[in-house]
């Protein structure tokens, strides 16, 4: 039941998120073999990832870009070159939050200016049972 079971859970998972995002009225059907408490738990999971979807962050620039700057100046990337990581930081710098405690506590994407999406944090995403 392992493979299937996740599937299962995928698919609907899937479905809620989209329902959810497009603000459909109609809630997704879930499986009859799902208990109460996995219902429940993938209920949390989908309003975590809407809201993380829903509260994005976005960097000043694309990755395509900082990918590309990084395999041309590979030799240099040692981690320990001060002034490369200067430079670095300088083209292609942190996300500038409007505090550090809202990273910290509520879900959210970093994006880059493509829409790409970098990054998931998402906190308590999971219930105190499963954890």
């Amino acid at each position: 039941m392992g493979i299937e079971l996740t599937e299962s859970i995928a698919t609907y998972l899937r479905a809620k998120f989209k329902n959810e995002m497009a603000g459909a009225p109609a809630r997704a059907a879930f499986p009859d073999h799902f208990s109460l408490l996995l219902l429940q738990e993938c209920d949390h999971l989908v309003n975590v990832l809407v809201a993380a979807y829903r509260n994005r962050k976005t960097t000043s620039w694309a990755v395509d870009s900082y990918a590309a700057y990084l395999a041309d100046t590979s030799p240099k990337s040692t981690g320990r070159n001060e002034r490369y990581e200067e430079q670095i930081k300088k083209m292609y710098p942190p996300l500038q939050g409007s505090g550090s405690e809202t990273y910290k506590t509520q879900p959210f994407v970093v994006v880059d200016l493509e829409g790409n999406i970098l990054v998931w944090y998402m906190p308590a995403c999971l219930l105190k049972p499963r954890q």
